[in-house]
């Protein structure tokens, strides 16, 4: 009897880049949100909008002002959201 063999996937890619983005503020420039971040991969912090891409891939998926709390910054890298707090 042949032993049954079962399809198995690699593990998928983890979002490694966009975790270790820091983000230092948020500030409003006329009616669109800006956030102040620093990849680990450039030598300085720099503004970025809501749509930008950055190295790798990365992609600043919306920045979210919300009264009373914390901005948050929601960055995506292959097809995974993760939020920055200032």
């Amino acid at each position: 009897p042949t032993p049954e063999l079962k399809p198995v996937l690699p593990p998928p890619p983890e979002p490694k880049l966009a975790q270790a983005v820091l983000v230092s503020g948020v500030v409003q420039i006329g009616s669109r949100p800006q956030a102040i971040i620093k990849v680990p991969s450039e030598p300085t912090s720099r503004y970025v909008q809501a749509g930008q891409r950055l190295a790798s891939g990365l992609l600043v998926k919306r920045i979210e002002m919300n009264e009373g709390s914390e901005p948050v910054v929601i960055l995506e890298q292959y097809g995974i959201e993760v939020a920055r707090i200032v």
